[in-house]
């Protein structure tokens, strides 16, 4: 039987009550600190809400749950995952990796559940992970200035053969890379909130 998506209002419920009851004090403190030490204000906190599940990562979830229900995946691989809150939406359907680097974060959401492993370093030079069953979800992270692949174009390179083993890719339509990643993908549907989805 198809399940249809869940609203985004039901996970960022759950990301709240996980986040007060039991996550890692460094995940709870810095969401306190952007929720002036209330997190149950989050109808009322533009940022908190987007911060929690953002519009990409719903709209990857909700695609994946309408468009991409046969299709056979081995995980989600969703590199750039910051706090990773947006893991709640995966997890209990897929194995979920989150990648990031030890700069921009050091405490991840959901680091118990079982479905859930979160790795440091910078990919792919410092991760060795099996994109070829999986799904790959990158957002402000590669392609971008930040991104250290970016620095040469053997870097840049690297980087595209590397993605473009995944079964399925999903970034911003601003993504630096988004042409190149036409060329080496099979097909790229256009989707809301600045996301895109390829597929080989």
């Amino acid at each position: 039987m198809k399940k249809h998506p869940k609203p985004r209002s039901y996970f960022i419920k759950r990301v709240l009550k996980k986040i007060e009851n039991k996550e890692h004090r460094g995940v709870k403190e810095w969401y306190n600190e952007r929720c002036y030490g209330n997190l149950y204000k989050w109808k009322g906190n533009k940022v908190f809400k987007l911060s929690v599940i953002n519009d990409f990562y719903y709209t990857v979830y909700r695609h994946l749950k309408k468009r991409m229900q046969r299709v056979e995946i081995d995980h989600i691989i969703d590199i750039g995952c910051h706090k990773a809150t947006q893991s709640e939406l995966f997890c209990k359907d897929y194995q979920y990796i989150g990648i990031d680097n030890k700069m921009y974060c050091q405490h991840f959401f959901n680091c118990n559940e079982r479905n859930v492993t979160f790795i440091f370093g910078n990919f792919p030079n410092e991760i060795n992970v099996d994109l070829s069953n999986s799904v790959v979800i990158t957002t402000g992270a590669l392609g971008q200035k930040i991104d250290p692949n970016m620095e040469t174009e053997s870097g840049k390179q690297a980087l595209l053969d590397k993605l473009e083993q995944s079964k399925i890719l999903y970034t911003n339509l601003s993504n630096p890379i988004f042409e190149e990643l036409k060329m080496i993908f099979k097909t790229v549907e256009l989707l809301p909130n600045d996301t895109c989805c390829f597929v080989n």
